[in-house]
C-alpha cells in the first residue's frame, strides 16, 4: 500500500514538472524530467517538512520561503543563468 501511494505521489509530481517544463523559460538547461521530479519528491517529503517545522522549529512561512527559493534555484531557468549545476 505504501509503495503504491509513493508511486502515485511521484507520478503526480512528474506531471507538475512536465507543466513547468512546457512553459516559457521552463526547466533549467540540462535538467531532465526525471532529475527535476526527484528534486520535487525529496523537497516535498513529509520527513523534510517535519524536520524543518518540528525538528528545527521553523515557522510555516520560513519553511515555504525556503522551499520556494530552493525549488526555483534547482528547477528553473532563471534570467542570467545559462549553464547547469549538476
Amino acid at each position: 500500500m505504501v509503495r503504491v501511494a509513493e508511486q502515485r505521489r511521484v507520478e503526480a509530481y512528474r506531471e507538475v514538472v512536465k507543466g513547468v517544463a512546457g512553459k516559457p523559460g521552463g526547466l533549467r538547461h540540462g535538467l531532465t524530467l526525471i532529475a527535476a521530479t526527484d528534486v520535487v519528491v525529496v523537497l516535498f517529503s513529509a520527513d523534510l517538512y517535519h524536520a524543518l517545522r518540528h525538528g528545527r522549529a521553523w515557522s510555516a512561512t520560513r519553511t515555504a520561503e525556503f522551499l520556494r527559493r530552493i525549488l526555483s534555484a534547482e528547477l528553473l531557468q532563471l534570467p542570467g543563468r545559462s549553464g547547469s549545476s549538476g
